[in-house]
């Protein structure tokens, strides 16, 4: 996903994400019963000093985390991570760049899914 923005008028600044959450995203739980998501990409273009990653665990404030943006050239690269408790919530994601709102994702959850194929007397098995 690539985002333009406008800049002090006459500069512009472009994100490109690599990583980034999606709306209705299963992350899966790990064996410390969390999961990891990556908010991960690129600023082209100066301007932006920061990307900042706001997290809601229902609708109630969850972590704020925040990336200083160190450029070399006229790129600045980011790498943020937010851990999810494994468990019956849904989280939603903002993603600035400074103040200025570049992606978002609602509903993602973290946890285990099984698919089971069959009638209503279905039984799972272990072979």
């Amino acid at each position: 996903m690539i985002v333009v923005l406008a800049v002090a008028g006459s500069f512009a600044a472009t994100v490109i994400f690599d990583k980034k959450p999606v709306s209705a995203q299963l992350y899966p739980r790990d064996a410390s019963d969390s999961g990891t998501v990556v908010i991960e990409g690129r600023v082209s273009g100066l301007g932006i000093d920061s990307i900042v990653v706001d997290v809601k665990k229902a609708t109630l404030p969850y972590k704020r985390i925040k990336g200083t943006l160190a450029y070399v050239g006229d790129t600045a690269p980011f790498s943020l991570s937010v851990r999810l408790i494994s468990e019956l919530s849904e989280y939603t994601f903002t993603v600035y760049a400074d103040t200025v709102r570049v992606n978002g994702a609602d509903y993602v959850v973290c946890g285990d899914v099984y698919i089971l194929d069959g009638q209503s007397n279905i039984e799972a098995s272990t072979s």
